[in-house]
């Protein structure tokens, strides 16, 4: 099947805007995952150090990114641990 010169270049800059498009949602969940990771070890670490209600509240930073990560993804076991812990911290924070 023989393309014009014309049509292959519109497949090739489809390909291309495709390709970055990509790029960028992989970009965006590759940081949403590092951040959550970095939030909820220095929540960690503020819980460590009985450092409240700032812990809490580092904590669900992380969470937050990582419940959009995962829907992102597609990653629902990640999804469901991150939500749980979200409604346990809410609670423990009202609570106390």
């Amino acid at each position: 099947m023989e393309f014009s010169i014309k049509q292959q270049w519109t497949r090739l800059k489809n390909l291309k805007s495709t390709y970055f498009k990509l790029k960028k949602t992989l970009l965006t969940q590759k940081v949403l995952k590092w951040l959550g990771c970095g939030f909820v070890i220095a929540g960690a670490l503020l819980t460590a150090f009985n450092i409240y209600p700032l812990n809490l509240l580092i904590l669900n930073f992380g969470i937050v990114c990582y419940v959009i990560w995962s829907l992102m993804t597609k990653e629902y076991s990640i999804l469901v641990l991150n939500v749980v812990l979200f409604v346990i911290y809410l609670v423990g924070y009202l609570y106390s």
